[in-house]
């Protein structure tokens, strides 16, 4: 299988920090189910740059336009 990649320019508002990596992924569906969630992928690239480890707890949200990702951290009592 060939994977087309475009070179794309990532814009951001001034008040973000500076991208350190960044990459294509295709969205799929799980195999199963009557209602099958959507998969993405992180890749290996972004995950190692955000030191992301497997079952570690992620937050994903929306605005509606975009798609957010960031820790879930468990607030200390």
């Amino acid at each position: 299988m060939i994977r087309k990649q475009m070179a794309v320019s990532i814009t951001m508002a001034p008040d973000h920090k500076k991208v350190i990596a960044h990459d294509v992924v295709n969205v799929r569906t799980a195999r199963s189910g009557e209602y099958p969630p959507l998969i993405i992928s992180i890749p290996r690239k972004i995950a190692d740059a955000v030191r992301l480890k497997k079952g570690e707890s992620v937050r994903i949200y929306t605005d509606g336009e975009r798609i957010y990702i960031d820790r879930f951290e468990k607030p200390e009592i």
